[in-house]
């Protein structure tokens, strides 16, 4: 279960996650928001940022350059979004990268959000680190990736459940 503030804190979620002192600072005077902030974190978390190593510092060099604007386009709506409903799009997220959806999701109209969500962002378990960061929490967390895997052994093909545990 997560606590999820009824607000983003700009202040609170850089003292978590920025170690320069300065730069918060800077953040913080130039008027940077929390949305600019998120918008710019979904972006490293999406399809369009993977290039990107996925996590706080592209998005606070963002900030640096330009404290007030987020990424632009669908990661600004997202970022836009009460902390409650875009806690509840990333666990969705990763409970589908981690196989755990239930079968009623797959069969349950999506709303306008969660298609806004699927197209820009997809699936992935890298999302946990997102959520960190937005909450704040301390270390690393823990997760585990579940996929199947075929495997032809003496030429006799079968589909084996792999884990692969992560901390």
């Amino acid at each position: 279960m997560v606590v999820v503030p009824a607000s983003w804190d700009l202040k609170t979620i850089l003292a978590a996650n920025c170690q320069d002192a300065n730069l918060r600072k800077n953040i913080l005077d130039c008027g940077g928001t929390p949305q600019a902030l998120i918008s710019w974190l979904l972006y490293t978390f999406s399809r369009q940022g993977s290039g990107l190593h996925p996590g706080i510092n592209y998005a606070l060099s963002k900030l640096k350059e330009n404290p007030e604007t987020g990424a632009g386009g669908a990661f600004d709506r997202l970022a836009a979004l009460p902390p409650a409903e875009l806690v509840r799009l990333i666990t969705r997220s990763t409970d589908r990268a981690r196989g755990r959806a239930n079968y009623s999701d797959a069969l349950e109209e999506r709303s306008d959000v969660e298609w806004l969500w699927d197209d820009t962002m997809a699936s992935s378990i890298e999302q946990l680190m997102l959520l960190k960061i937005l909450m704040g929490e301390v270390g690393d967390v823990p997760y585990e990736e579940v996929r199947i895997e075929e495997r032809t052994y003496m030429g006799v093909t079968d589909k084996a459940t792999v884990v692969t545990k992560y901390h």
